[in-house]
């Protein structure tokens, strides 16, 4: 449409300057001595016309040859950048098909041209990885880390989820502290550095970010309300990791009255007492919980508890039996208590009650026991048969088959909650 107006306005201004040079040609005179040049205006607007047009064209052409090299350059940077990008589109599928060395291979080719090295250099990293060589990978990540400093916590990050993969969880430690002092609100860093404390056992210093992992809601609340069960569970139980420096270590007056009332959290400290020879004192704090709130499991627990007051224990659960009349607990907490109680056929015939509303593998091997106690050795054999019976049936009817991607990744026994995810799969 351009072209059309533009042709337009020329036919126009042609037919104009045609009538005008018809009615009124004019001429032009240039003269020096001795020459003298005539000629019509119209010839001269004509010769002036043609004059600049060439010399645009020279100006032009001159221009396009100085900028030619300047153009050539960035020609060439563009075919750099796409052959970088097509080496990283296939280092990455070497990544995801678990061909290490040749995804590590890919993706450093044309580097240097990458608008994102970044990506390149992490990528590298994670093949070094899996193929074993930490050096090279530590190497990559420092190239990552130079060739692009504004990104170092996304960097960092990944360090230390690398150092959590090859099982290096001091130098994860070290790398995610670094981090926190610049970015103590960062969600993905203190979800990690959760994993790491709880990894390597320190469980004070889990203890110290509990508040800001539950302000920040960097974990869904059932998952932080575990984390906080197993920090105070081991702070109750142990000393603290293996370090410089000593840790006291908690008990039970220096817990929140939140963790008090925790059922779990009683269990544990119970049976720590329980180990340490404190079976009154174990018995005692039972009780009272039990009094304020009825639970099952310290209703077990408390027929494990074979305190100086046996006597005193059954009748407790007497009494709490009269309004749990059908309660297998509290009967087996009985049959428990009389068996320590040394009253052997009491013991069997709350056993026996017991089995009545179906009995697991445990039971058939205390009463087993008990007859064994008694002299009854047939009966206790049958009993124990019977018990490896169960727990064989209970072990067949729990098995799953570990089809899912997860079992892919190695256990670890000492995890109680969910690890962060990593920067990229693992296949092996």
């Amino acid at each position: 449409m351009k072209l059309v107006i533009l042709c337009l306005v020329v036919l126009c201004a042609s037919v104009w300057l045609g009538v005008l040079a018809l009615e009124d040609p004019g001429y032009v005179l240039l003269f020096r001595d001795p020459y003298e040049v005539r000629m019509p205006l119209l010839v001269l607007i004509l010769i002036l016309f043609l004059a600049f047009i060439v010399l645009y064209l020279l100006l032009n052409l001159l221009m396009n040859i100085i900028r030619a090299p300047k153009k050539l350059q960035k020609l060439k940077n563009k075919m750099d950048e796409e052959a970088a990008h097509r080496a990283c589109m296939q280092g990455f599928t070497g990544l995801i098909e678990g061909h290490w060395d040749q995804a590590e291979g890919r993706l450093l080719k044309k580097v240097e041209n990458s608008r994102m090295p970044l990506i390149h250099y992490l990528g590298a990293a994670y093949a070094a990885l899996q193929q074993g060589s930490l050096q090279r990978r530590d190497m990559y990540l420092d190239q990552a880390l130079e060739s692009q400093p504004e990104h170092r916590l996304s960097i960092q990050l990944t360090r230390a989820r690398f150092h959590c993969h090859a099982g290096e969880y001091v130098e994860a430690r070290q790398v995610l502290e670094a981090q926190k002092i610049q970015n103590p609100k960062n969600k993905p860093l203190l979800r990690l550095l959760a994993d790491v404390y709880q990894a390597i056992g320190d469980w004070q210093a889990l203890r110290a970010i509990l508040p800001a992992i539950r302000k920040l809601k960097v974990l869904p609340s059932d998952e932080i309300e575990k984390c906080e069960q197993l920090t105070w569970s081991r702070l109750l139980t142990t000393d603290g990791p293996d370090s410089d420096v000593p840790e006291t270590p908690l008990n039970w007056k220096s817990l929140p009255t939140k963790q008090k009332r925790n059922p779990d959290i009683l269990l544990v400290w119970v049976r720590h007492l329980m180990r340490q020879g404190e079976s009154k004192e174990a018995e005692t704090m039972l009780r009272r919980a039990l009094n304020k709130q009825y639970d099952s499991k310290l209703v077990n627990l408390y027929g494990q508890v074979a305190s100086p007051f046996i006597p005193y224990q059954i009748e407790f659960i007497q009494k709490l039996l009269k309004t749990r009349p059908n309660d297998s607990e509290l009967m087996l907490a009985l049959a428990r208590l009389y068996r320590y109680k040394e009253d052997g056929k009491t013991s069997i015939s709350w056993y026996e009650k017991v089995m009545e509303q179906g009995a697991s593998d445990k039971v058939f091997s205390e009463l087993a026991s008990v007859y064994e106690q008694m002299g009854d050795s047939e009966t206790a054999l049958n009993l124990y048969k019977k018990s490896l019976t169960t727990l064989e049936n209970q072990s067949a009817s729990t098995w799953k088959p570990a089809l899912g991607a997860e079992h892919l990744l190695p256990h670890d026994p000492q995890s109680e909650i969910h690890p962060a995810q990593g920067t990229m799969p693992v296949v092996r």
